[in-house]
């Protein structure tokens, strides 16, 4: 069986399962992460099979029963559900839906980076445990998804956070129209991490909402913005307390209802704070608001 090989945030993951290789080469996204290198699946650092044979399937339902569930929640559209748990020696996760002819996604994840899978055909519901699985593996080695619309300007990014619907894409798509020599990198979940040097950066990833904008590519950051709508434009620094929670709430919600990932979570966080300058903007949703934060992070 040949495998695929991503390479997502620097690190190599070598997936196995044919039905699931056919359609993740049918979903957005992922074929910019596909690398030619050939790596056995044994020998590569974060290994995921996909398990069709029925043995299997019994030994990850067996699995999922025996978790102590942590947390469930509803995914877009709202027909379809996620819940993450764990055993002593394990964690995981399964994902279904209301329509009964979709077989549920049970995913286990060992501490060495190896996820076990049961087959998962449906595009959109094995888009989204990908995700799950790349945040459980990731997480450890201190890579983290966040809930972000990133911008790219004079080689640093910026992440915009905020809830869904308070205008992290209408804003940075202000900043492609109105602040020259700008791009944008990811548009809802770009890879928060650290590089070798100690500096926070943020990488693009396969999983960019409904927006198709994937790049392989590894920026330092040059400020982190909370949004929030506003009947005028205004701009301020966040005190160290203030920027972590600005950061907290866009990161993996599951995760904070685990001790071991709320560790890791507050050590990443932790280490971002202390080296980037965080501005809570309050904005119209037009150009001045743009080239506020603009001159505001850059001076230009």
């Amino acid at each position: 069986m040949n495998n695929i090989t991503y390479n997502i945030a620097g690190h190599t993951w070598v997936v196995e399962g044919d039905v699931e290789k056919e359609t993740l080469r049918s979903l957005p996204g992922f074929s910019i992460f596909e690398t030619p290198t050939t790596v056995d699946l044994h020998e590569a650092p974060w290994r995921l099979s996909f398990r069709g044979d029925k043995a299997s399937h019994r030994e990850l339902t067996t699995f999922w029963n025996s978790c102590k569930v942590l947390y469930t929640f509803d995914l877009e559209p709202k027909t379809s559900h996620c819940s993450f748990g764990r055993t002593a020696a394990f964690y995981g996760f399964t994902i279904w839906d209301d329509n009964p002819a979709i077989p549920p996604i049970i995913m286990r994840v060992s501490p060495d980076g190896m996820v076990e899978s049961t087959e998962a055909s449906q595009p959109q519901l094995l888009k989204f445990a990908l995700w799950m699985a790349f945040g459980l593996i990731g997480a450890p080695q201190g890579l983290l998804p966040v809930h972000s619309s990133t911008i790219i300007h004079n080689n640093k990014a910026v992440l915009f956070l905020g809830e869904s619907g308070t205008g992290k894409s209408t804003h940075t798509a202000l900043w492609t129209k109105y602040i020259p020599s700008s791009r944008l990198l990811n548009d809802d979940s770009p890879i928060l991490a650290t590089a070798a040097s100690g500096e926070p950066v943020v990488w693009g990833s396969p999983w960019s909402g409904k927006t198709h904008c994937y790049h392989n590519e590894c920026v330092t950051i040059a400020a982190i913005v909370r949004l929030s709508q506003a009947p005028a434009n205004r701009i301020h620094r966040l005190d160290t307390l203030s920027a972590f929670t600005a950061l907290h709430p866009s990161c993996p919600p599951a995760f904070a209802h685990d001790s071991r990932y709320t560790d890791y979570v507050v050590e990443i966080i932790s280490k971002t704070v202390d080296k980037i300058p965080f501005y809570h903007l309050e904005c119209l949703p037009d150009e001045a608001a743009a080239v506020l934060c603009a001159n505001t992070i850059y001076g230009c």
